[in-house]
C-alpha cells in the first residue's frame, strides 16, 4: 500500500492541546499567515459567528479574514486576555494601524477532539482618530 501525501488545504499536526492551538492561531493570525492556520487550526466544516452574519466552512472563515483585513489594513495586533477551559477558548484583543483602532476585540472558540477549532465568535469595533466607529461587528 502506498501513501496517500495530505491534501494541499490539510497539514499534518501531532495532537497539541486546546491552548496550543489557540496559541498557533494567534501567532499565525499576527502574521497574516491565514491559509496556514485554516489548514493546521480549523476543521473544515468550522462554524464562525458573527454579527455580520453565520460563514461555514474554511471558505467562509477567508470571507470573514478578508473583511478584517479591509477592516483592519497594517494592524498591530495585542492579545490582553487569553483563556482556556476545557473545549472552549476567550481571547480579548486591542488593535492599531494606520489611523485606526480596536479597543473590544473579543473572539470565543469551541475546540473539536482533534483540537482544531470547530466553532468560533467574533466581535470588534473599528474606531478612526477622533473615536468615530466606521466598521466592525
Amino acid at each position: 500500500m502506498v501513501a496517500r501525501a495530505a491534501a494541499a488545504t490539510e497539514l499534518p499536526v501531532m495532537r497539541r492541546t486546546n491552548e496550543e492551538v489557540l496559541r498557533d492561531h494567534l501567532e499565525l493570525a499576527r502574521r497574516g499567515d491565514w491559509e496556514t492556520d485554516l489548514a493546521r487550526n480549523y476543521t473544515e466544516d468550522v462554524v464562525i459567528i458573527a454579527s455580520s452574519g453565520v460563514f461555514r466552512g474554511r471558505e467562509g472563515a477567508r470571507q470573514e479574514a478578508a473583511r478584517l483585513l479591509r477592516d483592519l489594513p497594517v494592524t498591530d495586533y495585542r492579545y490582553t486576555c487569553v483563556r482556556v477551559v476545557g473545549d472552549v477558548g476567550y481571547l480579548t484583543w486591542t488593535a492599531k494601524g494606520g489611523g485606526l483602532e480596536v479597543r473590544d476585540g473579543t473572539d470565543t472558540y469551541v475546540f473539536a477532539e482533534d483540537g482544531r477549532i470547530r466553532a468560533q465568535t467574533f466581535h470588534y469595533t473599528v474606531l478612526d482618530e477622533q473615536g468615530r466607529v466606521v466598521a466592525g461587528e
